[in-house]
């Protein structure tokens, strides 16, 4: 049996906690980014998602003012409740990550790893 630890091809990265916005959830959602690496992400949301449902994240990178959120497509591939009611950590791979898109998670990377 292949874990997820061991399907993962890139580092993954513990990030200071970032609200980020995704689409398909309502505005009153709470989401937080916990994790990233060039594969997806992991978050912590107040919203249920179905298993392989896609999903439009988008991150706000504050390395300069006037700064552009990057939006990156990702699908669910997991979820499971937190022992706070009410809440879920959901991870997600990415789709189609341009190169371009690649260079954006870098810099996520380098500016809120722990």
């Amino acid at each position: 049996m292949i874990t997820t630890q061991e399907k993962r091809l890139s580092s993954r990265y513990q990030v200071i906690p970032q609200l980020v916005d995704i689409k398909e959830f309502s505005d009153e959602s709470i989401n937080l980014l916990i994790n990233i690496s060039l594969d997806g992400l992991q978050i912590q949301s107040s919203e249920d998602v179905e298993y392989h449902e896609h999903l439009l994240t988008s991150i706000s990178v504050c390395l300069k003012a006037g700064d552009k959120p990057i939006t990156l497509r990702s699908h669910c591939i997991w979820q499971q409740p937190l022992e706070e009611k009410g809440y879920y950590t959901i991870g997600c791979q990415f789709l189609d990550l341009s190169d371009e898109l690649e260079e954006s998670v870098n810099h996520v990377i380098d500016y809120y790893k722990m």
